[in-house]
């Protein structure tokens, strides 16, 4: 046997703990796992938690638990609120790792990202360290670059939604997550990766960014992509992500009036867009403008205006009314879109790669899906 600490065999290598929240995931949850049994390092544990899935994944995850006693299977305890940021907190405080991987049930690790990534950060001071990605719909040839750098400021970007990873792409230490009180929020409804690696930079965190390639995110529905978040939902799910918003500006000493300003702009006049010919009530829309107030990031003459003129908008849309819309549009496009939104930045999946050399190749082998 190996006593390269690093190779995972060695009796002193680092525990790495894998945490994955899983929610009906029953078709793709065998790649996964096995993606995880075939790791070149084999000093790790794998914490999987179920969300109360009404499929197989349970029989799934517990039939393959029981061959190995490294992956560990937990439901979500019913006194926890349902969601994959519960399961995610849920299973570290199951875990024991000297470093931690969040991951998620339908994707796939190549053969040695373990490996490879405990030898990136151990005997170092970071704290954490990014590796690359692929996007694949497991159907075309080609996949998509999962991250880009857009500019030298990462926080900046993370703002702007243009992350320049996501978390699966993550190895972290234990010990920064545990003196930080780093964890995920429950009550976030979307948005949460770039919620939580916000968290991870507001700490002065010391980190790098790894080009190698090293995992693939798999997804076969047309709501992967956080398209969830382009829907109009309820007015407190609204008002919850444009308050965790301002919580991480204010984490990170960013100036909030103008920036939060913004924000909440660009969320309503985009949503709005999206959705006005698709859903009759727009009026959880009005949370952005409201916590604008509530917050007191604007005065009450502005508010009042922009309370009337979205209004006038909302009813104009729901009812068809085209002089309300051209009102609408005059005010919230000349006087306050122009002046404060800038334009939409590009989409963070943005290089095209071949996936052949990662699918049904040394890195990695996977049984194929018919979806």
């Amino acid at each position: 046997m190996s006593t390269n600490i690093l190779d995972g065999n060695a009796g002193n290598s680092p525990l790495v703990s894998i945490l994955i929240p899983n929610y009906n995931k029953a078709l793709f949850l065998k790649n996964t796992l096995d993606s995880i049994l075939q790791q070149s390092y084999k000093n790790w544990e794998c914490i999987i938690v179920d969300d109360g899935s009404t499929d197989q994944s349970w029989e799934i995850i517990t039939s393959i638990a029981n061959q190995d006693n490294r992956i560990k299977a937990y439901k979500r305890p019913d006194q926890y609120s349902k969601g994959g940021n519960t399961c995610r907190n849920y299973a570290f405080a199951k875990s024991k790792g000297v470093f931690v991987i969040y991951f998620d049930s339908d994707d796939l690790l190549l053969f040695n990202s373990i490996e490879n990534r405990v030898k990136t950060i151990i005997n170092t001071d970071l704290d954490f360290v990014a590796f690359q990605g692929l996007y694949w719909n497991v159907k075309d040839a080609e996949a998509l670059s999962v991250c880009s750098t857009f500019s030298k400021n990462v926080v900046d970007d993370f703002f702007s939604f243009l992350p320049h990873w996501v978390t699966p792409s993550l190895i972290i230490k234990r010990d920064f997550l545990i003196k930080e009180n780093i964890s995920w929020q429950p009550d976030i409804p979307y948005f949460q990766d770039v919620f939580f690696n916000l968290e991870l930079l507001s700490k002065q965190s010391k980190f790098s960014i790894n080009e190698t390639t090293d995992w693939i995110w798999r997804k076969f529905d047309e709501e992967s992509l956080g398209k969830s978040s382009l829907r109009i939902t309820s007015y407190e799910k609204n008002f919850q992500i444009a308050n965790a918003y301002l919580t991480a500006l204010i984490s990170h000493k960013k100036e909030i009036n103008t920036t939060f300003f913004e924000f909440c702009l660009m969320r309503f006049y985009h949503l709005l867009q999206l959705n006005q010919n698709k859903q009759d009530n727009l009026f959880p829309l009005l949370a952005y403008i409201d916590i604008l107030k509530v917050k007191k990031t604007i005065n009450i003459v502005t508010f009042l205006k922009m309370k009337l003129m979205a209004s006038i908008g909302l009813i104009s849309f729901r009812r068809n009314i085209s002089i309300g819309r051209s009102i609408f549009f005059r005010y919230w496009k000349k006087i306050i879109l122009y002046k404060y939104v800038k334009p939409v930045n590009n989409h963070f999946l943005i290089k095209s790669v071949a996936v052949d050399e990662y699918i049904q190749s040394r890195f990695i082998h996977v049984e194929p899906i018919n979806v």
